[in-house]
């Protein structure tokens, strides 16, 4: 028997929460790594900052999970450029038990410190059927 995806969003989601106090790296850089516990399927990306404390040019942040060079989602730079405002973005990625995921930041400015930065990755389980 076929579960609806009303059936299949009932299923309580786990959450990976990454937390930096402040990131001021420019370019593109792993910020954080994990290892996926079970098989599941990646379903969303969360990500908000508190504050901008660099000062000077408009903060421009980006965040992806990537398995291996492969980005499976995405937060662009444009949807996160004011602190509060959180960003986020869905995926339908199959993940298997043990492989190593990365989460990369694309910041655009030297001068900015994006400070209280939270991801947050959300799963849920693989159903029979899938």
């Amino acid at each position: 028997m076929a579960l609806s995806d009303v059936v299949k969003g009932l299923f309580l989601k786990n959450y990976f929460t990454f937390t930096f106090p402040s990131l001021t790296d420019q370019g593109d850089g792993t910020i954080a790594s994990f290892v996926v516990p079970e098989n599941c399927v990646l379903v969303s990306l969360d990500c908000v900052y508190t504050a901008e404390a660099g000062g000077g040019t408009t903060p421009a942040i980006g965040i992806a999970v990537k398995r291996s060079s492969t980005t499976l989602v995405s937060v662009a730079q444009a949807d996160m450029g004011t602190a509060g405002t959180g960003a986020s973005s869905t995926a339908a990625a199959a993940l298997s038990k043990g492989e190593v995921l990365t989460i990369v930041a694309d910041t655009a400015n030297a001068d900015n410190d994006f400070q209280g930065l939270t991801v947050i990755v959300g799963v849920r389980p693989v159903f029979d059927e899938e």
